[in-house]
């Protein structure tokens, strides 16, 4: 095996379950010392758990990619709130900017939903404009509403044009 992808909804939840604090940071410093494996890739890392000892790891890792799929949605603050998202942009952009610093050359990647019901701001809002602090990729879709972050009633149809 060259390369191992670990993924789930938010893979910064590993061992919450059993409540293992910090076992994402240890199960890859123990794929680390795998022999064969190259490549350990981490997909959806939520911004607002996203811990200090999974960004050291990926630092220190021989294996880890440094990539970072960072779901950050939104960067208005009401549009966050409205969402039912626990982050808000100052603490997005301290996230960003400490995962820059402790990982040089980090790839980040980012998912933004834009028409959210009652939004009427451009997607450059959305985006951060210019001065988004990533500078990979950012994937843009449509609101999908989920039992935990339904959008607040009434909710129409269909998003009023910008």
């Amino acid at each position: 095996m060259k390369e191992l992808l670990l993924i789930s909804q938010d893979t910064t939840f590993y061992g919450v379950d059993r409540r293992q604090r910090g076992a994402l940071a240890s199960l890859l410093r123990q794929l680390d010392e795998v022999d064969g494996l190259e490549w350990i890739r981490l997909l959806y890392l939520y911004p607002t758990t996203i811990g200090d000892d999974v960004i050291e790891v990926m630092a220190e890792s021989r294996k880890v990619c440094r990539y970072i799929d960072l779901p950050l949605q939104h960067s208005a603050d009401a549009v966050l709130r409205r969402m039912r998202r626990p982050g808000n942009r100052a603490s997005y952009e301290r996230l960003l900017a400490r995962i820059r610093d402790r990982v040089p050359g980090v790839a980040l990647r980012t998912t933004l939903i834009v028409g959210f019901p009652g939004r009427r701001a451009r997607i450059s809002t959305t985006c951060w404009g210019s001065s988004a602090p990533w500078s990979s990729t950012t994937w843009a879709s449509s609101p999908t509403p989920t039992r935990r972050t339904r959008p607040p009633s009434p909710c129409p149809t269909t998003c009023p044009p910008p």
